[in-house]
């Protein structure tokens, strides 16, 4: 591979470009290098560290990592923080050119929270505002917190990192319809999950018959973090909400020109496109009512179309399950077909 040499200014006038794109300070660019290092990114396994095979700062305030080049002895490999790398002579100072490095997904991912860190990220602000504090902010509190960690006047709970504590006399107020009453904002919470077919504390009998779904994976209007524990249960009655879904339908299909149930099928099949791959499926009671609308639309004017029809007709049968791009028969997107 031939390589072309650059002056150090142009150097420089590169990797300042890049860092532009990425705006990220010192500490990130390091963290973010040493999350490729660590998987292998820079050589697999990674190269032990020494005088020669290290991170180093860079005059514009980012970091490097150095080794020494296999390719070309005498010759030292520079990673950046854009996975990219350029040869370095030290006899006479002078640059080759970037090169893109070998796809590291360690650190084109570096920064952006992985499932884990999201609930988390829900949990301590559930708990926190359950009245859990940090270690500092008891202490700046003035509470005596020596030994707190074995101590059993006291709750702990960690997540990640974070460790929240709380007195066992401080209790806030719980998940039931029954707890905070004051609170307005949960109130109204609940009774958007209500409105949306939801039950929240059905007995243990009522559980048989009814399916769970995950309450922040249904995307209530209303409902936001930190209101209740992330992983909260919600019950859907298919059976009650029945004639809620079919009265709605009735009012809303009376009599449904063709022009009207184009747009609903359209719509309809975008949103399975968009929805398509995803783990979980929100505001499911809606959906129900969209899709019988649907139902009717197609038993209505299949075969009516007229002209230009096509595209509908190809919908209807995605849709249908009658081709590659048709939602499945039992997987979660399986509530999108007809």
């Amino acid at each position: 591979m031939k390589n072309f040499l650059v002056t150090e200014q142009e150097r420089i006038n590169i990797l300042k470009k890049h860092r532009s794109l990425l705006n990220e300070g010192p500490q990130d660019d390091y963290k973010k290098l040493q999350a490729g290092y660590n998987a292998g990114c820079f050589g697999n396994p990674p190269p032990a560290l020494n005088n020669t095979t290290k991170f180093l700062p860079t005059p514009q305030g980012s970091y490097i990592f150095r080794k020494p080049s296999v390719r070309q002895p005498g010759k030292f490999v520079h990673y950046t923080t854009n996975n990219e790398y350029y040869f370095f002579d030290p006899k006479n100072g002078q640059y080759s050119n970037l090169f893109k490095n070998q796809p590291c997904p360690a650190m084109e991912n570096y920064g952006v929270p992985t499932t884990q860190e999201k609930n988390n990220q829900y949990e301590i602000q559930y708990w926190r505002g359950q009245n859990y504090k940090t270690l500092q902010e008891l202490q700046a509190a003035k509470e005596n917190v020596t030994g707190i960690d074995n101590n059993p006047s006291w709750d702990r709970k960690q997540f990640g990192d974070v460790v929240l504590y709380r007195r066992k006399d401080n209790k806030a107020g719980g998940l039931s319809t029954t707890d905070d009453p004051n609170d307005a904002l949960r109130k109204a919470a609940l009774a958007s999950i209500k409105a949306a077919g939801y039950e929240i504390e059905p007995t243990i009998e009522q559980k048989r018959t009814l399916r769970p779904y995950k309450l922040y994976e249904l995307g209530i209007q209303g409902v936001e973090p930190g209101m209740f524990p992330p992983d909260q249960v919600v019950y859907y009655d298919k059976a009650a909400n029945r004639n809620r879904v079919d009265l709605a339908i009735q009012q809303q299909q009376t009599d449904v020109t063709k022009d009207v149930c184009k747009q609903r099928i359209e719509a309809f099949y975008q949103e399975y496109m968009n929805n398509r791959g995803e783990d979980y499926i929100t505001d499911i009671g809606g959906l129900r009512i969209r899709k019988n609308e649907v139902r009717f639309c197609v038993n209505r004017w299949e075969g009516k179309w007229g002209l230009f029809g096509g595209k509908i007709k190809d919908m209807v049968e995605t849709l249908k399950g009658n081709t590659a791009e048709s939602p499945s028969s039992s997987g979660v997107d399986s509530i999108f077909r007809l």
